[in-house]
């Protein structure tokens, strides 16, 4: 190993503590915030609170971490591409009192096996669910007494470059996959895998031709459940495969 290949990882590894330790930090106030209000929370019986959410490709915020710009499919749906580094995140304010089970729609192509995504919440592992045949990611996020928020992130397998692949392709970019948008609910409802558009065609990287890309690439699947680890323990071990 390289000493540039060592800083690289050392950088990336110092880039998630201080995210760490910015959320704990926010956590500790969050908490006691809550600890002063906490005869007046209604957990369960506040209607509002219980409310299923949907952020999609429109909804992301310059805040949120590794997207591009919105872009429209063919069939005039916006949609984003993730890959402007090796994880995409997202923060959703919902009440944390009891478990939400989460789908997210992605597009899937033949240079990311989306099934080797990893996904964290808070910055811990939690196990997830990869439906290969239409894109569909689900999974839970565990309960936070207090907590009034939940920190999505998600760690591609590897990433590709258009132009790399096909010297005719203009896009210069370093993409992972498709984002239309990812849907939450208390986890005692049940979320439909069926409610989204896995087959909307987007505009492909390569050569700028129209493409499915909700087709194609071979699956290699992993047990849907894994021992929890932390995300700074694992993303060293990401690696970019062209």
């Amino acid at each position: 190993m390289t000493r540039q290949v060592e800083t690289s990882e050392m950088a990336e590894r110092l880039r998630i503590v201080e995210r760490a330790l910015a959320e704990a930090t926010a956590q500790i106030g969050e908490l006691a915030s809550a600890m002063a209000e906490v005869a007046d929370l209604t957990g369960l019986s506040d209607a509002a609170s219980t409310q299923p959410i949907t952020i999609s490709a429109d909804d992301i915020t310059p805040f949120a971490v590794g997207f591009y710009q919105r872009e429209f499919d063919t069939a005039d749906r916006p949609y984003r591409w993730t890959g402007k580094g090796s994880f995409f995140e997202l923060r959703v304010r919902i009440n944390r009192n009891f478990e939400w089970s989460f789908v997210m729609e992605l597009q899937r192509n033949r240079h990311v096996n989306i099934s080797k995504l990893r996904a964290y919440v808070d910055y811990m592992e939690v196990p997830v669910e990869s439906n290969d045949a239409d894109g569909y990611i689900r999974g839970v996020i565990p309960s936070r007494p207090f907590g009034s928020s939940a920190i999505l992130t998600f760690q591609l397998p590897n990433l590709f470059v258009p132009k790399q692949i096909d010297q005719d392709s203009p896009d210069n970019r370093t993409l992972g996959v498709v984002f239309y948008d990812i849907r939450a609910e208390p986890a005692a409802r049940s979320l439909p895998l069926s409610v989204g558009h896995s087959a909307g065609r987007v505009v492909s990287p390569l050569r700028g031709r129209a493409r499915d890309i909700g087709t194609g690439g071979e699956s290699n699947p992993e047990p849907a459940l894994k021992p929890r680890r932390s995300f700074a323990a694992s993303v060293s071990r990401l690696k970019i495969s062209l």
